[in-house]
């Protein structure tokens, strides 16, 4: 085995010499007339490497463990393995975009890619567990959880992109959301999904949104989220179990956020919180989750629909990313977002059909006095 890493080095080496922008890491090599497999890379194998543009792995390689590419200032684009289980080592690669994570990726380790420009990212059903600060500085707009289980901290902190809606799965098992994992962030809107497993609720660390704005928490859940902690002792050290009877306030709750205008529970009003219709009582009792703006709200499995006699004119029907309108009559289905902003004007006569493509959100849909509120996913 050592020997093939020592060739693999070798040829990696010498193809980095002599064409400098692309590096394809084939399965198997060929050094003194013997050919040898290619199961692992090397310690630092791809690092500093200034030239080095595009990264292309053709081998059967389940784990990279560390710092295999890390500070390549121009490396742009790579392709993973089928195969991979494991990734870490692509941190400080300030132009990386183009990434695609493998259906079978299970973990990514700490900084893997810290600080780079990627913008999309999308986290297969078998994924499992991002580390510490994996994700940190990183130019993400679009980020979609399939799978998951743990996020731990400052995984997502400081993001530099431009996202706003936070989603998280349902998933079978229990989903924890350490310390500061989404820490200084400007989103507007998070959604909860309850876990599919009666014996777990969904997790949140104190810490785990903090100095993060958010407008709407869309909370499909019928059991209220648990706040854990502290994961990190060097800021909540020993810290009891949080008493509601003793009339004081812990040291930080998620969305308790001093640099961004919440100060203290009372100021949670200013977030909207939505929960499943005759939840409402449940979550108000809450300690923390009761000191919300809470709404109750019609959270269906897959698509959410309002029949025509709800509002005598129109059907609407929620999906993933749009809106689906059938008309009862001729009508003009005005289309606003969670802020009273008009996003949409649909112009429909009776029997027909209209969809809008829109972004994850809360619309209110108005034609005739008439409205019907439709959460997109």
């Amino acid at each position: 085995m050592k020997r093939s890493l020592l060739l693999l080095l070798l040829t990696i080496l010498s193809i980095l010499f002599a064409e400098g922008e692309t590096l394809r890491v084939l399965s198997e090599v060929e050094y003194d007339g013997v050919v040898y497999k290619v199961a692992g890379c090397d310690y630092n194998v791809f690092s500093y490497c200034p030239n080095l543009k595009e990264l292309i792995i053709d081998a059967p390689i389940e784990h990279l463990y560390g710092i295999e590419c890390n500070e390549c200032p121009n490396l742009e684009k790579l392709e993973l393995p089928s195969t991979l289980k494991s990734l870490g080592g692509f941190g400080c690669c300030p132009k990386l975009v183009d990434v695609k994570l493998p259906a079978g990726l299970e973990r990514i380790y700490s900084n893997t890619f810290i600080g780079s420009k990627i913008r999309k990212i999308v986290f297969p059903e078998k994924f499992r567990i991002i580390e510490e600060g994996a994700m940190m500085y990183t130019a993400i707009d679009e980020l979609e959880f399939r799978g998951l289980k743990f996020v731990n901290e400052d995984a997502f902190s400081y993001l530099d992109g431009s996202l706003k809606v936070l989603k998280f799965p349902r998933t079978p098992g229990a989903i924890s959301i350490n310390y500061r994992a989404f820490s200084y962030n400007d989103f507007e809107e998070i959604w909860i999904e309850d876990c599919e497993d009666t014996q777990y609720t969904f997790g949140i660390d104190y810490a785990a949104f903090y100095n993060t704005s958010v407008k709407r928490i869309l909370c499909n859940s019928s059991r209220v989220p648990s706040l854990g902690g502290p994961f990190d002792s060097r800021v909540m050290c020993e810290q009891e179990p949080y008493d509601p009877s003793s009339g004081e306030e812990p040291w930080i709750f998620p969305f308790k956020n001093p640099y961004k205008g919440i100060m203290n529970l009372a100021d949670l009003k200013a977030i909207k919180l939505y929960v499943p219709q005759k939840c409402m009582e449940l979550y108000a009792a809450h300690h923390y989750w009761g000191h919300f703006d809470i709404e109750e709200m019609d959270f269906s499995a897959g698509v959410a629909e309002v029949p025509a006699e709800a509002t005598g004119v129109f059907k609407a029907l929620a999906g993933e990313g749009l809106i689906e309108f059938e008309a009862v009559e001729d009508v003009d289905i005005n289309v606003y977002d969670a802020s009273g902003r008009s996003v949409a004007i649909a112009r429909l006569v009776a029997g027909d059909n209209r969809t809008l493509s829109l972004p994850a959100g809360i619309y209110i849909a108005v034609a005739s006095g008439h409205s019907v509120k439709v959460a997109v996913r």
